[in-house]
């Protein structure tokens, strides 16, 4: 297999597409870095030996459930087998395949170290993989039991809290300012609960719908990247993959714009890919790194420094490696920072909500047995 030293430049996201591309099949999004590494490690194990890459994508088709993804594949297999170049199936501009496959995949071919490239790749995956799942169990725990507890709340004083408020009505009971206040939000809730689904339906409809623009996802990006903690700590993760990734392609001789589009698309992080490209396009215009990242808010001032030394590759793959070490490092000790507040602080508030409402439920019972005794 012969690097082709003349592959067709990736056109840049946002590009407008001729009638050509128009007709190519839609392109295989939202995959999950397991469902990548997958597909990455079957033609991996492929190319190690030596057998035609067709074959381990076509048995890896058969078993996948990502239907567009086993139309891509199948897809190109099928330009494989009819003697299309390798080169030319994975660097060109077609979008019936995940782009950072075809942009690894560019790049192994590139230095002609293909298996050698998905390996290290592979591994550097899903280790940005392991501290994506480990940040988002951070949060799950607290959103699953704030959520439950909303659902309990709400049919609590829907079945609960109407039926004791007619009694204490019926004997014209005077009660505790807390009940008052939890028999007020009932009748807000049958007054505008409807509403307030309709609402809370129509707003999640909207951020999907503005989800599939672009700009609407650039909206949404900048808005999580602003979260304290949060922001900080999606940007480590995505920053840790960025320079893993840079060296890797770095230190096998890719040219650096090409490096830098495709570590900015292992990040799984908008603004770090955007800017990842920005960066690709001043280089290709004869600035220096450093220069460009300077001027990038999302770009960490350890990364920008360690850009300085793009030019020595024995210094520059190096500092990336550790760069990206002390990023994983500082997004475990912000994932545990997370884990340590939201969890316990999140337990609180459940029980805190509901004790409340047991309480202004037997509140008056209590006034009135010490009434009558």
């Amino acid at each position: 297999m012969t690097p082709n030293s003349h592959l067709p430049h990736e056109t840049p996201a946002g590009d407008e597409r001729g009638p050509a591309a128009a007709a190519q099949p839609p392109a295989v999004s939202g995959l999950s870095a397991v469902e990548l590494a997958g597909v990455m490690q079957r033609v991996a194990d492929a190319a190690a030996a030596k057998l035609p890459l067709s074959a381990g994508m076509r048995a890896l088709a058969a078993e996948t459930r990502n239907r567009r993804l086993r139309r891509a594949l199948h897809g190109l297999c099928d330009r494989l087998d009819a003697g299309e170049p390798p080169e030319q199936v994975f660097g060109s501009a077609t979008e019936t395949a995940p782009r950072r496959l075809r942009a690894v995949f560019q790049a192994g071919l590139r230095c002609g170290d293909l298996p050698g490239v998905l390996e290290q790749y592979l591994a550097d995956m899903r280790s940005a993989a392991d501290l994506q799942r480990r940040t988002w169990l951070c949060v799950a725990y607290p959103l699953i039991l704030i959520s439950f507890v909303a659902v309990f709340l709400w049919l609590g004083l829907e079945w609960v809290v109407i039926p004791f408020r007619g009694i204490f009505d019926g004997f014209d009971l005077q009660v505790p300012a807390l009940t008052r206040a939890v028999f007020q939000a009932s009748q807000f809730q049958q007054r505008f609960g409807a509403p307030v689904l309709l609402f809370v339906a129509a707003v999640l409809v909207a951020l999907r719908l503005v989800r599939i623009n672009r700009r609407g996802r650039f909206a949404v990006a900048r808005i999580m990247d602003h979260i304290p903690i949060w922001g900080t700590l999606a940007r480590d993760v995505g920053l840790a993959s960025f320079s893993r990734v840079l060296a890797l392609f770095v230190e096998r001789g890719v040219p650096l714009p090409t490096a830098l589009r495709t570590a900015g698309m292992s990040t799984n992080h908008l603004l770090l890919e955007h800017t990842a490209e920005q960066l690709a396009g001043c280089v290709e215009q004869g600035h220096s790194l450093a220069e460009a990242a300077s001027h990038a808010a999302v770009m960490s001032p350890n990364l920008t420094h360690v850009f300085r030394w793009e030019r020595q590759s024995g210094v520059f793959v190096p500092a990336l490696r550790g760069a990206g070490d002390i990023f994983e490092h500082q997004a475990r000790i912000q994932a545990d920072l997370i884990r340590w507040i939201a969890q316990p602080l999140s337990v609180v508030i459940a029980a805190a909500l509901i004790g409340l409402m047991v309480i202004a439920l037997f509140a008056p019972m209590i006034y009135l047995l010490n009434g009558l005794s």
